[in-house]
């Protein structure tokens, strides 16, 4: 990953803010023994940031080496 990449990821991760539940939901899910599901599958709204959502859940992921 660039040098610009990495600054931009780290910025997007430091102005996430809410979805606390969420995030908490992806946290418990990556740390259990074992998957509780194969596909996850996140719809609403456009512009409601599933995107940036997801993008915190493969942020998650990699903390935990998933």
């Amino acid at each position: 990953m660039s040098r610009l990449a990495a600054r931009l990821n780290t910025v997007r991760q430091q102005s996430f803010c809410g979805r606390t539940d969420e995030l908490a939901l992806f946290e418990t899910t990556i740390t259990a023994p074992e998957l509780p599901f194969h596909m996850l599958y996140v719809y609403g709204p456009d512009g409601i940031g599933k995107s940036t959502l997801l993008q915190q859940f493969v942020v998650c992921c990699t903390s935990h080496a998933v």
